[in-house]
């Protein structure tokens, strides 16, 4: 019982894995589309009150 467990846990945990990687590609595809839309350049800040563009998902 304890290795069927221990394989739900981690076939769970690659799953979440897996979901946080396409979240990050999204949110920088998102991020990469808003750049190229309003053709300007990235400005690095530090604060996120300072950003350049405004990103609406959802």
């Amino acid at each position: 019982m304890e290795q069927t467990e221990s394989l739900g846990n981690e076939t769970h945990e690659k799953e979440r894995q897996k979901k946080a990687i396409v979240a990050v590609a999204r949110k920088l595809a998102v991020i990469m589309h808003k750049m190229l839309e309003s053709k300007k350049p990235f400005e690095r800040t530090d604060k996120k009150k300072n950003s350049s563009i405004k990103i609406k998902a959802f």
